[in-house]
């Protein structure tokens, strides 16, 4: 009987020998070693495919396109061909922390209600690693709250979920052409628990050409795209769900703050997420609520006067800067009328 690795981590290549060997070093270097890497050439011109093949570790799988097949085809393919019980994800020009295997594996293990679970993060900016987020543990029902708003806090480069069930249920990376991720994230929150590890295992790199720097707009077009297609398979009240469909849509923020906080209030109750001071979704939302008055540019006194008797009243606390910059526009706006 051949015998299947634990894990299967899928990496893609495009044109990617810069940072590739640092990729596949990571990999090889994991304190937990029951894995296979499988890396998939996805019809490279530079000297991917021979960087690859330089390692004689039996442990790497190369698979390669005869021609160009894009981000959905190619990931596609590679989980297809993995064996491990558990898929692990990785682009070519991230960086796994040693331990990163270990201690999603021993979660997995010991949660197994749970598809998947990220880790937080440094990002990787002109060589130089920075912490980007504060690790702290997120309930199931605070990430599927989130992710109706956007994807803030899974890193692709950071999942790791089970085969088995990503097959039972049919799933794969599309229709979206990009932020794939995203869409395939959500598809797993909305038939299982996931989890997100309040440590940061993976290193992201940003640098002028990686994708989410050249093709920022479509990325963001895309995004709200998905999360418009979230918000319309859940049992939102008409009002709300336009209302959100709306200000996804829009560069400005039509609706007034009181009924966005009812919008918020009703999709957190769906997701069974908390919202309120002490919640452990009340962190997120308050910053969904801060970015709503940014996006809606109408500070006034009725918008403060909402705020004042909300759940999220900190925000105008004169305690802290963006409370009085508020105050003061929404001050002149009274003034001027």
């Amino acid at each position: 009987m051949e015998e299947k690795p634990m894990v299967s981590l899928v990496m893609k290549v495009y044109n990617g020998e810069k940072y590739l060997r640092e990729a596949v070093d990571s990999i090889l270097s994991q304190t937990y070693q029951d894995f296979e890497l499988i890396i998939i050439d996805d019809g490279s011109s530079d000297n991917s495919a021979e960087i690859v093949h330089s390692y004689a570790d039996k442990r790497i799988r190369f698979l390669q396109n005869e021609k160009n097949l894009g981000l959905c085809e190619t990931q596609n393919r590679v989980i297809a061909a993995a064996k491990g019980k558990y898929i692990a994800v990785m682009d070519c020009d991230d960086i796994s922390y040693p331990t990163r295997f270990e201690k999603q594996v021993a979660y997995l293990e010991q949660h197994p209600e749970v598809m998947m679970c990220g880790t937080f993060r440094n990002d990787i900016i002109e060589e130089n690693e920075i912490p980007f987020q504060e690790p702290e543990w997120l309930s199931d029902s605070t990430l599927r709250f989130s992710l109706v708003f956007g994807n803030f806090f899974f890193t692709h480069s950071s999942i790791m979920f089970r085969a088995k069930e990503y097959r039972e249920n049919g799933l794969q990376y599309g229709p979206a052409k990009i932020a794939e991720d995203y869409q395939v994230i959500i598809e797993m929150a909305k038939r299982y628990p996931v989890a997100i590890l309040p440590e940061r295992l993976i290193a992201y790199r940003i640098y002028p050409q990686s994708t989410s720097k050249v093709r920022l707009q479509e990325i963001t077009d895309a995004g709200v795209a998905i999360k418009s297609d979230y918000l319309r398979s859940l049992p939102v009240s008409k009002k709300n769900k336009q209302l959100l469909l709306d200000y996804f849509r829009t560069d400005t923020a039509m609706a007034p703050l009181s009924d966005f906080l009812d919008a918020m209030q009703e999709v957190a109750g769906i997701s069974g997420a908390d919202i309120t001071k002490n919640g452990n979704a009340y962190g997120i939302a308050r910053e969904l609520v801060i970015q709503y008055i940014v996006k809606s540019r109408k500070y006034n006194m009725i918008l403060w006067k909402s705020l004042r008797q909300s759940a999220f009243r900190s925000i105008a606390s004169l305690r802290n800067f963006f409370g009085w910059k508020l105050l003061g526009g929404c001050l002149f706006h009274y003034r001027r009328k």
